[in-house]
């Protein structure tokens, strides 16, 4: 549903706990159709909660999160679906930095549900011991709550929906694979030379054939999907690099496949992430932001950085490149040998995570 509308240019919503129904509802804004996203698509959000929540918003829309836990029944809204609520962007609405609060909420859902037991208490003893409980009473976690990646935050969405709404995977990563190959998937095309795809890993299948057994991989972009098909000898080969949701490049042989009359894909080589950027990276750039450098010391920013040279490093990989304002001057450093950095999805995350989203920059070979 969501993918029909998206093709026929309908806005689609997301989940909210002050718009939302149970089902998926039709809204028309200014003479423009709209779809708002159903409270009961989530997963771990039961019918009753749905009406508890519809029904507590009957008295007004769910200003914070302090609000929506003192007007909600916390018998029936137990943990799980609090959190599927959260990660689904559902509570999007009650917090100041929208889907950027969506960890804090996490971190502090469950002492906001104390405040609200202990303000009760209080009401019902009459304040007999004390003022009552204020938000400013809320233990906090310790810790630097920090904002989720972009990563983070669809999987939680495809943990909390089946899938990410907000934005797709190969979403994530077009900017950058964009500069490594041009043909979407919707371009695919029948040839007698292998030639090489990219997108996304989205599904693995084995299969039972008269000849033994084969495995389907599903690639996707953001044009179309494809099945692959891929030798058992050579699935073992390379099983342990197939992740989903992680970007792949494939080289493939395209035949017509003249039972379907469509196409037939076969696999001839896999490579993942670090392998295409091995392959095809000049140069990595981080750049740390000034607003950072005025919060935390240029020493813990090294530190932080030297890291991701030792977690999964081993003085090999990608030269770097470190961007960062020196006396209100941008300032580019080249990094030594001893700093080349292998590209992991998880230390990229990792990078990401600790300076921003567009803290890092690939540079190709020949740009």
């Amino acid at each position: 549903m969501i993918q029909d509308c998206k093709k026929n240019g309908v806005e689609v919503l997301g989940p909210s706990i002050n718009y939302s129904m149970y089902s998926f509802t039709t809204i028309l804004r200014e003479d423009e159709a709209m779809v708002r996203f159903g409270l009961g698509a989530i997963k771990g959000v039961g019918e009753s909660i749905i009406k508890i929540i519809i029904d507590a918003r009957q008295q007004g829309l769910f200003k914070n999160l302090l609000d929506f836990c003192s007007r909600v029944d916390r018998r029936v809204i137990n943990k799980k679906s609090f959190e599927a609520l959260i990660c689904s962007g559902s509570m999007d609405d009650i917090h100041d930095h929208g889907s950027e609060g969506r960890n804090e909420m996490l971190a502090t859902y469950e002492s906001f549900l104390l405040l609200t037991e202990q303000r009760e208490l209080a009401k019902d003893q009459g304040s007999l011991f004390g003022e009552i409980p204020s938000e400013k009473d809320i233990d906090r976690p310790d810790r630097e709550i920090k904002t989720w990646t972009a990563r983070k935050q669809i999987q939680a969405e495809k943990q909390a929906l089946g899938f990410p709404f907000s934005r797709s995977f190969f979403n994530l990563v077009d900017k950058e694979v964009s500069k490594y190959l041009k043909k979407n998937l919707s371009d695919l095309r029948v040839s007698s030379e292998p030639y090489w795809i990219h997108g996304i890993l989205t599904k693995i299948k084995k299969q039972i054939t008269r000849r033994g057994s084969i495995h389907i991989l599903e690639l996707t972009d953001d044009t179309s999907s494809v099945e692959i098909s891929i030798q058992a000898d050579y699935f073992e080969e390379v099983k342990h690099k197939l992740k989903l949701d992680e970007y792949f490049q494939i080289l493939v042989r395209v035949r017509e496949d003249e039972y379907s009359g469509g196409t037939k894909l076969n696999v001839k080589e896999v490579l993942d992430a670090i392998s295409v950027r091995e392959r095809n990276l000049k140069f990595i750039k981080i750049n740390i932001p000034p607003n950072l450098l005025e919060v935390h010391s240029l020493d813990n920013c090294m530190n932080t950085i030297s890291d991701f040279f030792t977690t999964e490093n081993q003085h090999s990989g990608i030269p770097v490149i470190l961007g960062m304002p020196v006396e209100g001057v941008r300032c580019d450093f080249s990094m030594g040998k001893k700093w080349r950095l292998s590209p992991s999805e998880n230390i990229i995350e990792k990078i990401r995570e600790s300076f921003g989203e567009e803290s890092i920059e690939f540079h190709i070979k020949g740009e």
